[in-house]
């Protein structure tokens, strides 16, 4: 489901490490009980080399309902709007007892470089569907850089990831920043060092 494109952000991860890497972006869970699936995952980038990512988000202020019909699962709008901006709810009654486990997955577009083609959305956010429960969301607007290598939708330890990654918020830094650098370079240790910079200028991907 869709609402005005009001938001964009770009984001250019550096690779100077000194040796070829996989990153991935993750997202902070909206509340504890949502699982982490990694968002999206680069091919081989090598040293001194960029990857670059152009993503929308939506706003939402709206009330869902998930009905079950046959043949699959939708998403019905009710015309309620949620109690704040960037807010948004799914409510859920009846679900078939088939033995399976149903999911809500919420996520991000990765725009390609067509500013006519929006891009896929991609899971960064999932949680159990229980029945006759609603599920109230407040989109977290940040992101996490890893080089552990991971398959877009396969879930991660949050806990554990967010400790080896760069940490992207572009609350408090440069007003309107639209651009997060990541820097990732390698420690006396060998682990990962990261640097991030944020800037109004938009780049030319």
């Amino acid at each position: 489901m869709s609402g005005d494109e009001t938001e964009e952000h770009w984001f250019r991860v550096i690779n100077n490490s000194g040796a070829a890497q996989k990153y991935i972006f993750f997202a902070p869970p909206p509340s504890p009980d949502f699982l982490t699936p990694a968002w999206i995952a680069s091919d081989n980038i090598n040293n001194e080399t960029v990857w670059d990512i152009h993503t929308t988000a939506y706003l939402y202020a709206e009330i869902f309902n998930l009905v079950f019909e046959e043949g699959g699962v939708k998403l019905q709008e009710t015309g309620e709007n949620a109690e704040s901006l960037n807010t948004f709810a799914v409510f859920t009654k009846d679900i078939p007892n088939d033995d399976k486990t149903y999911v809500l997955a919420f996520g991000k577009r990765q725009q390609p470089d067509d500013p006519e083609d929006l891009g896929p959305v991609h899971a960064c956010a999932a949680i159990p569907v229980k029945p006759n429960n609603s599920q109230h969301v407040t989109p977290i607007i940040q992101l996490h850089v890893s080089n552990i290598p991971t398959t877009p939708g396969d879930l991660v330890d949050y806990g554990d990831f967010k400790e080896k990654s760069a940490h992207i918020n572009f609350a408090g830094h440069t007003e309107d920043a639209a651009l997060c650098t990541v820097l990732h370079k390698t420690g006396e240790d060998s682990n990962a060092v990261w640097d991030t910079a944020y800037d109004n200028t938009l780049p030319e991907f």
